[in-house]
């Protein structure tokens, strides 16, 4: 009798690292879930007790197989939870990127292209797009898109086989972040090229003009003018246009 409930522990604690597996890359790579706003130590245990939710999805019997098989079987579901968090992720990564390429351009992360040891891994407005992400994603039912996301997953590539997704459409996928990225930065960009432009030309009809010092508070002044107007009315309606949605992991089966 003891054995067999010890048997059934240690099939229910393995079941639950295999769900583990497949579920917290989704929790390392959103921001909402990032260590900042949920410590690890809460962070841990939440994944923990929604794996153990998926412990039918690990129906086979553990006990016939060695450890490579279990090893394997691992590596899997971390590929696969690899593949749907970067799905998942990509709309805030794309904020993320614009506020980067806007906090380059205008001069803001200087330090980090002087000296990339001691400057900023994020700038400021990059963490401010991608929490205005999260927020929109959050208040427009994004948790439900997750939740519906990993379920298909299960239904689609279940555990106990090696079948993967295909990865040729995601390589398509994550071009489109550079894409997006310029082309929605690009107003604000066009717009700090052409303030830089006109001091160019001040400077060179007036040598004394220190075009560079004052060049740093012209494009942020512009930049920020120009997200006034740009900011709500387009970005907002962008960011559920840019997210994943669980019919579209049919693009990714093997058929």
């Amino acid at each position: 009798m003891g054995e067999a409930i010890l048997y059934q522990l240690h099939s229910l604690l393995a079941a639950t690292a295999l769900g583990f597996c497949r579920l917290a890359p989704t929790f390392y790579l959103l921001p909402f879930f990032a260590s900042g706003n949920i410590p690890t130590v809460v962070r841990h245990p939440i994944i923990i007790v929604v794996s153990c939710a998926l412990v039918q999805h690990y129906h086979y019997e553990l006990s016939t197989l060695n450890e490579i098989d279990i090893a394997l079987f691992a590596a899997r579901e971390i590929i696969i939870g690899l593949f749907i968090a970067c799905l998942l992720a990509s709309p805030f990564w794309i904020f993320l990127a614009i506020g980067s390429f806007i906090d380059n351009q205008r001069g803001a992360t200087l330090s980090s292209t002087l000296d990339p040891a001691t400057g900023v891994d994020t700038s400021e407005l990059a963490r401010l797009f991608n929490l205005f992400s999260a927020a929109v994603y959050l208040t427009n039912g994004g948790l439900n898109f997750i939740l519906e996301t990993l379920w298909q997953s299960y239904n689609l590539w279940p555990s106990g086989n090696f079948n993967f997704p295909k990865l040729e459409p995601l390589f398509s996928y994550i071009n489109n972040i550079m894409t997006h990225t310029i082309v929605y930065a690009s107003p604000v960009i066009a717009v700090m090229l052409g303030g830089e432009a006109v001091l160019g030309l001040l400077a060179r009809y007036a040598s004394q003009l220190n075009a560079f010092a004052i060049s740093l508070t012209v494009k942020s002044a512009l930049a920020f003018l120009i997200l006034i107007i740009y900011f709500g009315p387009i970005l907002a309606e962008r960011v559920m246009q840019l997210s994943f949605f669980p019919e579209q992991l049919q693009l990714y089966i093997d058929k």
